[in-house]
């Protein structure tokens, strides 16, 4: 099983610009960890909004359920098959009611509960204990 987490609107842009634009020399997988890790520690900074069935080899059909306009005009309105939507299917802005948002880059799925992996620019980086830690030290530190 597959749990869909969005990054919440109380992320500052500046870590979301982080995440898209690493640093000189750093690799995206370490720009999506540095901020990542941290938010997914901090309430409020991710909310879990779909479930789709399958392990890590349905990574990329998890993420195309959860693109509007691609399986159905808005996936939490109509679940594409495989996707289980948690909690209402529309948010509300200025009084009228929408489909939630496409999954996108910072976006975190997790696989059987244990297995981390973010969304970038080109497919998934796995974050958490299978990250090497001394590596991203050295990648933004270099000596």
């Amino acid at each position: 099983m597959i749990t869909i987490l969005h990054m919440t609107e109380v992320v500052p842009a500046e870590e979301r610009f982080a995440m898209r634009f690493p640093a000189p020399g750093e690799k995206q997988a370490v720009a999506l960890a540095r901020v990542v890790i941290p938010l997914l520690a901090e309430p409020g900074r991710y909310e879990a909004v779909a479930h789709f069935e399958g392990g890590a080899e349905a990574l990329e059909k998890a993420w195309v359920a959860t693109q509007n306009g691609v399986l159905s005009d808005s996936w939490s309105r109509q679940e594409p098959e495989g996707l289980r939507v948690i909690g209402p299917p529309t948010v509300e802005h200025e009084g009228t009611h929408y489909g939630k948002r496409s999954s996108d880059i910072g976006d975190v799925f997790v696989v059987d509960g244990s297995s981390f992996h973010v969304v970038a620019d080109l497919g998934f980086e796995k974050i958490g204990r299978d990250l090497d830690c001394a590596a991203m030290a050295r990648q933004r530190d270099p000596v």
